[in-house]
């Protein structure tokens, strides 16, 4: 039982790799625990680990905020959290922007102590910044954090006319 589990693991790395998808990655959607067995021995994100991103430009970073995994957000944000704050994918959308509208409002807290004001009100693709995709899908716990950590740069001309 245990071998097979082993080789059906060993097969979806596998498989991973031929499609030029991170390990890492794949783990991560995969909600298992690969992503610790990849930290060094502080529990620090690798450099290479927080730059990997999947075929839509997602970082780890991203992805494990828009599962709404606070564990592997904190983990991830270990290891220059300045940089990993300020990425985006290829739909222009950020960290902060994928736990907001996903209501995960444990990541968007961790995320915005390591969110610089300015990027607060970044906007995606559709033009949508993180407080208009948490408000938009009804997460209220998320719309309040974003609020009270820059209120002054939340609300502006363009959302309200």
């Amino acid at each position: 039982m245990a071998r097979s589990k082993q080789k059906s693991r060993k097969g979806a790395l596998l498989a991973a790799d031929r499609t030029g998808t991170e390990n890492l990655l794949t783990g991560l959607r995969s909600n298992t625990s690969q992503l610790f067995r990849a930290t060094d021995k502080q529990g620090k994100a690798t450099e290479k680990q927080s730059k990997a991103t999947d075929k839509q430009g997602n970082t780890e970073l991203i992805l494990a905020a828009r599962r709404g995994d606070g564990l592997c957000v904190e983990k991830l944000l270990r290891h220059a959290p300045e940089a990993q704050v300020l990425e985006w994918n290829k739909e222009r959308t950020t960290a902060l922007m994928a736990a907001a509208q996903g209501g995960h409002d444990v990541c968007v807290k961790q995320l915005l102590k390591h969110q610089p004001a300015e990027q607060v009100t970044a906007r995606d693709m559709s033009d949508s910044s993180a407080l208009m995709c948490a408000a938009l899908n009804g997460h209220d716990a998320c719309v309040e954090q974003l609020l009270q950590h820059y209120p002054e740069k939340q609300i502006i001309a363009e959302d309200i006319g």
